[in-house]
């Protein structure tokens, strides 16, 4: 109990007010992280999100976070699907093939398989309009995702 001090009426361990110096550089105990009053978590989560710089085309399709986008309330193997597109990142050859899943990277039509290639590129599969319109998920790119999820 000798480690135990007041602080502000506060019973607190006597490391969190007069911690032991950081051993590591690059670690920082969490309670030297300082925020400042008018910080917020949806205003960092805002920035950070539209600060970073991804080549893909899914970026510029949420405008907003912290809303649902649409689609919200399909069936969850649809819904799965449709986020697969939007964040490029699902099971499709060229993923299979980098985990050592497949041997090969190739869609039926002979290009290199990816999902913006399934959506926006292939001779077999392509939809209309591409991600963008896919992204609205109107009763057409649901239709559309239906069929796929059943593959």
């Amino acid at each position: 109990m000798d480690k135990i001090q007041q602080h502000h009426n506060l019973l607190v361990f006597e490391d969190v007010i007069a911690h032991p110096e950081v051993r590591l550089p690059s670690r920082s105990p969490i309670w030297s992280t300082v925020f400042h009053t008018d910080w917020s978590v949806d205003k960092a989560w805002k920035e950070n999100w539209f600060k970073k710089e991804v080549s893909n085309q899914w970026q510029f399709l949420i405008t907003d976070p912290a809303i649902c986008q649409p689609g919200f309330d399909l069936e969850c193997k649809v819904w799965t699907l449709l986020n697969r597109f939007c964040t490029s990142h699902g099971l499709c050859a060229a993923t299979l093939h980098d985990w050592g899943i497949h041997d090969d990277s190739f869609c039926a039509c002979g290009s290199k398989q990816t999902m913006l290639h399934i959506v926006n590129e292939c001779l077999l599969s392509k939809f209309p309009g591409g991600l963008h319109a896919l992204h609205t998920a109107e009763n057409d790119s649901v239709t559309w995702l239906r069929k796929l999820s059943i593959r």
